[in-house]
């Protein structure tokens, strides 16, 4: 019998004993796992869920603009990189 976790988001997520799946992301193949012993690398073709990923693309959208370059300054960066203060000291 599987335990499933649930995430912050409400996701079901299985723990290694069960196969319980219900969240933005399928599962990942044996194949994908063999692949990725073998070559150390993988391509997860659709590893999240494309209405997962709208959603996303329009809340950055909504946040940062169309081309998240063209958003104003905020008060005080332009001060602070003529200072040559760029990080969060």
């Amino acid at each position: 019998m599987s335990r499933a976790s649930h995430t912050r988001a409400g996701h079901t997520r299985a723990s290694r004993s069960g196969d319980v799946q219900a969240g933005p992301c399928r599962p990942v193949t044996a194949d994908e796992v063999d692949h990725l012993h073998e070559h150390g690398w993988v391509k997860l073709q659709r590893f999240v869920d494309p209405e997962v990923l709208a959603a996303t693309l329009e809340l950055a959208r909504a946040a940062m603009g169309d081309d998240a370059d063209s958003n104003p300054i905020p008060p005080g960066f332009e001060k602070a990189a003529a200072e040559g203060k760029f990080g969060l000291d």
